[in-house]
């Protein structure tokens, strides 16, 4: 597989990134709450990651068509608009979910859900947002 990537479209990757790693964080820091008060039941876990999954598509939508015009409008290269744009939707709903069910996941399997913490949700969404980014440059650039 090839990837295929305009110029100057890296400046993009480090914005995906922060947004995943802040709306990942987010999350986690919601659902870590709540096990720790003891507020959260087993009932209630589909419900909880429907809410964020939800959330996440929200934000990852908006800011995916925000971020992707503002690169169209830049660059003037309507292909990289539509790159970025989707990357952040994906990114964003990826890091909504990711940070919901990582600490439950910890809890789960026995280990302190505080250990999904921030750098490590981060670290994680990170690397996720740059493989999204590169396979949609490469699957649509080259379609177009």
């Amino acid at each position: 597989m090839i990837f295929v990537t305009f110029p100057n479209d890296t400046f993009f990757i480090p914005v995906i990134m922060a947004a995943g790693g802040n709306v990942g964080t987010q999350s986690l820091a919601s659902m870590i709450r709540s096990i720790a008060l003891g507020s959260l039941t087993i009932r209630q876990i589909p419900a909880i990651i429907g809410r964020e999954t939800i959330v996440g598509l929200l934000l990852g939508l908006a800011s995916g068509v925000l971020v992707g015009l503002v690169a169209q409008i830049w660059l003037g290269q309507w292909q990289l608009g539509l790159v970025i744009g989707l990357s952040m939707s994906v990114t964003l709903a990826l890091a909504s979910v990711m940070g919901t069910t990582i600490p439950l996941a910890f809890r789960w399997a026995g280990r302190d859900p505080a250990f999904a913490s921030g750098p490590f949700i981060t670290t994680l969404n990170d690397i996720i947002s740059i493989f999204i980014y590169l396979i949609l440059a490469s699957l649509l650039i080259t379609r177009f």
